[in-house]
């Protein structure tokens, strides 16, 4: 037990460091690359996306409690019905969220984007609701991962996934906020 403790400790510490350091040379990046008035853009349509999250049920942070329970029961069983419901539930959940957002983005983006700005907004928009959706289905599994007590395991995903947006940031620079 304690050196499953000292693991997931350390890996979450260097998660936070590796995370810290990949966005700050991202934003760096991304203010050069994009200008201060496209990063804005891409600010607001990912605030508006993040902020549908706490409309979000709550469902996968809440798992965590019976996952745990059910691994020291060893009840695997249970476990699994309660990651399918929790998928199930946040799927539909979230895919409500992003209808009622995506109909609602045009009076959104006009209030909150100045000129004509908010129709490069309504471009990008259904890709950051599609990556809305998917995170938080993930999120699920990454919560998973906390009732099972290897948070080892979500941060070496979550670094991998830093990495992974710092490398693809460079291939898809030259795309602007399609990129």
């Amino acid at each position: 037990m304690q050196n499953r403790l000292f693991i997931n400790t350390i890996s979450t510490i260097g998660q936070v460091i590796i995370s810290g350091l990949t966005y700050f040379f991202l934003y760096g990046i991304w203010i050069r690359e994009l200008g201060a008035k496209q990063l804005g853009v891409w600010s607001i349509v990912w605030t508006t996306t993040y902020f549908a999250a706490m409309a979000n049920s709550g469902v996968p942070v809440s798992i965590v409690k019976f996952i745990a329970e059910d691994h020291i029961q060893e009840d695997m069983v249970k476990a699994r019905a309660i990651i399918t419901m929790s998928i199930g539930i946040t799927a539909l959940l979230n895919f409500l969220i992003c209808i009622v957002l995506y109909f609602n983005a045009p009076w959104i983006f006009h209030f909150l984007i100045p000129s004509s700005e908010p129709a490069v907004a309504l471009q990008i928009f259904p890709y950051a609701l599609a990556a809305f959706w998917l995170l938080n289905i993930s999120n699920v599994f990454m919560f998973t991962l906390d009732g099972f007590q290897a948070n080892y395991l979500r941060s070496i995903l979550n670094i991998t996934a830093s990495f992974t947006l710092l490398i693809s940031s460079y291939f898809f620079l030259h795309r602007g906020l399609w990129g």
